[in-house]
């Protein structure tokens, strides 16, 4: 699946929530969910797949921050002209 696709059908469904699990070999997946209002149900969306970073010293991949770039493309960060008084 393209990252278009991916981006597709978070926006059609939505964000719901995420499951992470071991697949073996070294990898593990980041399971997406949407909601399908339709059916009032939750609704597989796509799987994102990485190492999970024991194979011979490779690094993790970071799933949840490739998820967030998705997101981020569909709903780009809004950036504001003026600074919050934290005092």
């Amino acid at each position: 699946m393209t990252r278009s696709e991916k981006i597709a059908l978070l926006k059609e469904f939505g964000y719901d929530s995420c499951e992470s699990k071991s697949i073996g070999d070294g990898l593990w997946s980041l399971e997406v969910y949407g909601w399908n209002k339709e059916e009032d149900r939750k609704e597989f969306l796509f799987e994102l797949v990485g190492s999970n970073g024991t194979r011979n010293g490779e690094e993790a991949d970071d799933l949840y921050a490739e998820l967030n770039e998705l997101y981020d493309e569909l709903y780009p960060p809004k950036e504001f002209d003026y600074e919050i008084d934290r005092r």
